[in-house]
Protein backbone atom coordinates (compact mmCIF):
# COMPACT_ATOMS: atom_id res chain seq x y z
CA UNK A 1 0.00 0.00 0.00
CA UNK A 2 2.91 2.52 1.00
CA UNK A 3 4.53 1.74 -2.78
CA UNK A 4 1.09 2.47 -4.26
CA UNK A 5 0.32 5.04 -2.49
CA UNK A 6 4.39 6.59 -3.23
CA UNK A 7 3.30 5.86 -6.98
CA UNK A 8 0.27 7.56 -7.39
CA UNK A 9 1.50 10.45 -5.64
CA UNK A 10 4.10 11.11 -7.68
CA UNK A 11 2.14 10.63 -10.77
CA UNK A 12 -0.18 13.63 -9.39
CA UNK A 13 2.74 15.69 -8.78
CA UNK A 14 4.34 14.99 -12.26
CA UNK A 15 0.72 15.28 -13.55
CA UNK A 16 0.44 19.08 -11.99
CA UNK A 17 3.27 20.09 -12.96
CA UNK A 18 2.86 19.51 -16.46
CA UNK A 19 -0.54 21.45 -16.26
CA UNK A 20 1.30 24.13 -14.56
CA UNK A 21 3.92 24.37 -16.93
CA UNK A 22 2.08 24.02 -19.89
CA UNK A 23 -0.53 26.48 -18.57
CA UNK A 24 2.19 28.99 -17.56
CA UNK A 25 3.72 28.51 -21.49
CA UNK A 26 -0.14 29.51 -22.83
CA UNK A 27 0.10 32.17 -20.57
CA UNK A 28 3.46 33.28 -21.99
CA UNK A 29 1.93 33.88 -25.62
CA UNK A 30 -1.38 35.74 -24.30
CA UNK A 31 0.85 38.25 -22.79
CA UNK A 32 3.43 38.36 -25.89
CA UNK A 33 0.07 38.89 -28.38
CA UNK A 34 -1.29 41.59 -25.52
CA UNK A 35 -0.77 45.55 -25.71
CA UNK A 36 -0.23 46.09 -22.07
CA UNK A 37 -0.29 49.07 -20.26
CA UNK A 38 0.21 49.79 -16.65
CA UNK A 39 0.58 52.47 -14.08
CA UNK A 40 4.65 52.41 -12.60
CA UNK A 41 3.03 52.41 -9.37
CA UNK A 42 2.31 49.18 -9.84
CA UNK A 43 5.68 47.91 -10.84
CA UNK A 44 7.36 49.83 -7.63
CA UNK A 45 4.88 47.95 -5.64
CA UNK A 46 5.88 45.17 -6.79
CA UNK A 47 9.46 45.51 -6.06
CA UNK A 48 8.94 46.39 -2.89
CA UNK A 49 6.88 43.42 -2.41
CA UNK A 50 10.38 41.77 -3.64
CA UNK A 51 12.11 43.01 -1.27
CA UNK A 52 10.35 42.29 1.72
CA UNK A 53 10.18 38.95 0.87
CA UNK A 54 14.09 38.56 0.60
CA UNK A 55 14.54 40.60 3.89
CA UNK A 56 11.72 37.80 5.25
CA UNK A 57 13.88 34.99 3.43
CA UNK A 58 17.27 36.45 5.11
CA UNK A 59 15.53 36.65 8.39
CA UNK A 60 14.48 32.59 8.58
CA UNK A 61 18.12 32.26 7.93
CA UNK A 62 19.02 34.01 10.50
CA UNK A 63 20.28 37.49 8.51
CA UNK A 64 18.69 40.21 7.77
CA UNK A 65 18.48 42.69 4.71
CA UNK A 66 20.17 45.97 6.41
CA UNK A 67 23.22 43.34 6.98
CA UNK A 68 22.81 41.80 3.61
CA UNK A 69 23.67 45.45 2.12
CA UNK A 70 25.78 46.74 4.91
CA UNK A 71 28.43 42.93 3.49
CA UNK A 72 27.59 43.37 -0.40
CA UNK A 73 28.13 47.18 -0.52
CA UNK A 74 24.52 47.70 -1.95
CA UNK A 75 21.97 49.69 -1.56
CA UNK A 76 18.00 49.04 -1.22
CA UNK A 77 17.16 50.89 -4.54
CA UNK A 78 20.21 48.82 -6.08
CA UNK A 79 18.79 45.38 -5.21
CA UNK A 80 15.30 46.80 -6.31
CA UNK A 81 16.66 47.38 -10.11
CA UNK A 82 17.76 43.90 -10.29
CA UNK A 83 14.20 42.82 -9.88
CA UNK A 84 12.59 45.21 -12.03
CA UNK A 85 12.45 43.14 -15.04
CA UNK A 86 10.78 40.05 -12.80
CA UNK A 87 8.34 43.18 -11.15
CA UNK A 88 6.85 44.32 -14.53
CA UNK A 89 6.31 40.43 -16.09
CA UNK A 90 4.91 39.48 -13.07
CA UNK A 91 2.62 42.71 -12.93
CA UNK A 92 1.64 41.53 -16.89
CA UNK A 93 0.76 38.41 -15.71
CA UNK A 94 -1.82 39.57 -13.41
CA UNK A 95 -3.35 42.12 -15.14
CA UNK A 96 -3.79 39.45 -18.42
CA UNK A 97 -5.01 36.82 -15.35
CA UNK A 98 -7.58 39.98 -14.03
CA UNK A 99 -8.62 40.25 -17.69
CA UNK A 100 -9.02 36.56 -18.36
CA UNK A 101 -11.31 36.69 -15.12
CA UNK A 102 -13.45 39.52 -16.31
CA UNK A 103 -13.79 37.69 -19.82
CA UNK A 104 -14.31 34.19 -18.75
CA UNK A 105 -16.72 35.67 -15.69
CA UNK A 106 -15.11 33.22 -13.37
CA UNK A 107 -16.58 34.10 -9.95
CA UNK A 108 -15.48 32.52 -6.54
CA UNK A 109 -18.34 32.22 -3.69
CA UNK A 110 -18.50 31.71 -0.74
CA UNK A 111 -19.73 28.26 -0.50
CA UNK A 112 -16.31 27.16 -2.23
CA UNK A 113 -14.36 29.16 0.31
CA UNK A 114 -15.62 27.17 3.05
CA UNK A 115 -15.21 23.56 1.40
CA UNK A 116 -11.32 24.73 0.61
CA UNK A 117 -11.27 25.69 4.31
CA UNK A 118 -12.80 21.58 4.81
CA UNK A 119 -10.27 20.22 3.07
CA UNK A 120 -7.41 22.11 4.48
CA UNK A 121 -8.42 20.64 7.86
CA UNK A 122 -8.62 17.17 6.79
CA UNK A 123 -5.19 16.57 7.54
CA UNK A 124 -5.71 17.65 11.21
CA UNK A 125 -8.28 15.09 11.54
CA UNK A 126 -10.00 15.32 14.91
CA UNK A 127 -7.96 18.36 15.89
CA UNK A 128 -9.24 20.26 12.52
CA UNK A 129 -11.59 22.44 14.28
CA UNK A 130 -9.42 23.10 16.61
CA UNK A 131 -7.06 24.35 14.24
CA UNK A 132 -9.86 25.93 11.95
CA UNK A 133 -10.59 28.47 14.29
CA UNK A 134 -6.71 29.68 14.27
CA UNK A 135 -6.54 29.92 10.73
CA UNK A 136 -9.98 31.13 9.42
CA UNK A 137 -9.23 34.92 9.00
CA UNK A 138 -10.68 37.56 6.83
CA UNK A 139 -6.85 37.06 5.26
CA UNK A 140 -6.68 33.60 4.91
CA UNK A 141 -10.14 33.68 3.18
CA UNK A 142 -8.54 36.28 0.48
CA UNK A 143 -6.11 34.27 -0.15
CA UNK A 144 -7.57 31.27 -1.02
CA UNK A 145 -9.95 32.99 -2.94
CA UNK A 146 -6.98 34.39 -4.82
CA UNK A 147 -5.85 30.39 -5.00
CA UNK A 148 -9.09 29.13 -6.36
CA UNK A 149 -9.09 32.04 -8.94
CA UNK A 150 -5.63 31.34 -9.81
CA UNK A 151 -6.30 27.73 -10.47
CA UNK A 152 -9.59 28.25 -12.52
CA UNK A 153 -8.31 30.47 -15.03
CA UNK A 154 -5.38 28.75 -15.28
CA UNK A 155 -7.37 25.30 -15.98
CA UNK A 156 -9.43 27.81 -18.40
CA UNK A 157 -5.90 28.43 -20.20
CA UNK A 158 -4.86 24.62 -20.29
CA UNK A 159 -8.39 23.55 -21.85
CA UNK A 160 -8.06 26.86 -24.73
CA UNK A 161 -4.96 25.67 -25.40
CA UNK A 162 -6.21 22.39 -26.36
CA UNK A 163 -9.00 23.14 -27.94
CA UNK A 164 -10.79 21.83 -24.93
CA UNK A 165 -14.24 23.24 -23.33
CA UNK A 166 -13.07 25.48 -20.85
CA UNK A 167 -16.32 25.00 -18.54
CA UNK A 168 -15.57 20.94 -18.74
CA UNK A 169 -12.04 21.22 -17.50
CA UNK A 170 -12.95 23.45 -14.54
CA UNK A 171 -15.72 20.80 -13.77
CA UNK A 172 -13.48 17.80 -14.24
CA UNK A 173 -10.94 19.69 -12.67
CA UNK A 174 -13.27 20.00 -9.25
CA UNK A 175 -13.76 16.53 -9.53
CA UNK A 176 -9.72 15.82 -9.63
CA UNK A 177 -9.34 17.94 -6.82
CA UNK A 178 -12.76 16.35 -4.80
CA UNK A 179 -11.26 12.85 -5.53
CA UNK A 180 -7.54 13.73 -3.68
CA UNK A 181 -9.58 15.12 -0.80
CA UNK A 182 -12.11 11.94 -0.69
CA UNK A 183 -8.16 9.58 -0.55
CA UNK A 184 -6.73 11.64 1.96
CA UNK A 185 -9.61 11.87 3.84
CA UNK A 186 -10.14 7.74 3.66
CA UNK A 187 -6.28 7.65 4.72
CA UNK A 188 -6.98 9.60 8.08
CA UNK A 189 -10.09 8.58 9.00
CA UNK A 190 -7.63 4.96 8.84
CA UNK A 191 -4.91 6.20 10.86
CA UNK A 192 -7.36 7.60 13.73
CA UNK A 193 -8.93 4.30 13.37
CA UNK A 194 -5.66 2.38 14.33
CA UNK A 195 -4.68 5.07 16.89
CA UNK A 196 -7.91 4.04 18.03
CA UNK A 197 -7.66 0.15 18.26
CA UNK A 198 -3.73 0.89 19.49
CA UNK A 199 -5.04 3.20 22.47
CA UNK A 200 -8.01 0.38 23.40
CA UNK A 201 -5.45 -2.20 22.79
CA UNK A 202 -3.21 -0.62 25.70
CA UNK A 203 -5.97 0.15 27.74
CA UNK A 204 -6.62 -3.45 28.05
CA UNK A 205 -3.23 -4.55 28.82
CA UNK A 206 -3.40 -2.22 31.57
CA UNK A 207 -6.14 -2.89 32.95
CA UNK A 208 -4.34 -6.94 32.67
CA UNK A 209 -1.20 -5.98 34.07
CA UNK A 210 -3.41 -4.06 37.30
CA UNK A 211 -5.49 -7.40 37.86
CA UNK A 212 -1.96 -9.39 37.69
CA UNK A 213 -0.66 -7.43 40.28
CA UNK A 214 -4.00 -7.66 42.45
CA UNK A 215 -3.79 -11.39 42.25
CA UNK A 216 -0.15 -11.17 43.33
CA UNK A 217 -0.81 -8.68 46.16
CA UNK A 218 -3.53 -11.05 47.57
CA UNK A 219 -1.22 -14.14 47.01
CA UNK A 220 0.61 -12.19 49.06
CA UNK A 221 -1.64 -11.56 51.57
CA UNK A 222 -2.53 -15.02 51.68
CA UNK A 223 0.95 -16.33 51.60
CA UNK A 224 1.85 -14.12 55.22
CA UNK A 225 -1.61 -14.79 56.74
CA UNK A 226 -1.12 -18.64 56.55
CA UNK A 227 1.91 -18.90 59.15
CA UNK A 228 0.30 -17.05 61.42
CA UNK A 229 -2.54 -18.90 61.49
CA UNK A 230 -0.14 -22.47 62.57
CA UNK A 231 0.91 -20.16 65.11
CA UNK A 232 -2.40 -19.67 66.54
CA UNK A 233 -2.98 -23.23 66.11
CA UNK A 234 -0.06 -24.53 67.80
CA UNK A 235 -0.63 -21.75 70.98
CA UNK A 236 -3.80 -23.26 71.10
CA UNK A 237 -2.92 -26.96 71.26
CA UNK A 238 -0.05 -25.58 73.87
CA UNK A 239 -3.02 -24.40 76.06
CA UNK A 240 -5.31 -27.10 76.12
CA UNK A 241 -1.94 -29.81 76.92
Amino acid sequence: QLRERTREDLEKDANNRARSEYGDSVLDKVIEGADISYPELMVEERIEDMVNDLDNNMRQQGMNLETYMRITGTTKETIGEQYRESAIESVKRTLVLRELLNAEKVEIGDEQIEKRLDDMMIQFGAQGEQFRKLIDTPQMRDNIMNDILLDNVMTRLVAIGKGEDPEEAVKNRAAEIEEENEKARAQVEKMMQAQAEADDAEEAEVVEDAGEAEEIVDNVEEAAEEPAEAEEETDSAEDDE
